[in-house]
């Protein structure tokens, strides 16, 4: 299976509804960092095995139906090459439907990867949540069934 549909199984990107004025206040707070530079972040942490790190930065809602202990066991079980570099190579709005995210709109930055096993380019997605990037799942069916990705 190459990298970019491994990691791309992994990363996409998220946020979650508010319930006070002041929460909605704090979902609105543009990230810092620029897309790019959150997606490389990612990349780095999840191909270095710092597993509940990239869960940390998962999209709320979706963190409620995949556990960080089930994330951690799953993201492990799947063999990733050595990164060795991310050139981004384009960002740009994009829509997006993704399961549990009510956001339509995301980020979406496309990357090249240069890996142990070759290069390869492959488009994220991030949302903005909370003045952070937060990428998401595109399937969570496996997640909700108990299950891991095949």
């Amino acid at each position: 299976m190459p990298f970019g549909t491994i990691v791309a199984s992994g990363i996409m990107l998220a946020l979650s509804s508010a319930g006070t004025q002041a929460k909605n206040h704090q979902l609105l707070v543009a990230p810092k960092e620029s897309a790019g530079a959150a997606v490389s972040r990612q990349l780095r942490e999840l191909t270095s095995g710092q597993f509940g790190r990239e869960w940390d930065e998962l999209h709320p809602a979706q963190q409620q139906s995949v556990g960080r202990s089930q994330w951690e066991r799953c993201a492990a079980a799947v063999y990733l090459p050595e990164l060795k570099g991310v050139t981004v190579l384009e960002t740009y709005a994009d829509p997006i439907d993704v399961p549990d995210v009510p956001e339509k709109t995301s980020m979406a930055v496309t990357v090249r990867m240069d890996t142990s096993a070759g290069q390869e380019t492959t488009t994220f997605h991030e949302v903005a949540v909370g003045g952070q990037w937060r990428w998401v799942l595109s399937d969570l069916s496996p997640y909700k069934d108990g299950k891991c990705p095949a």
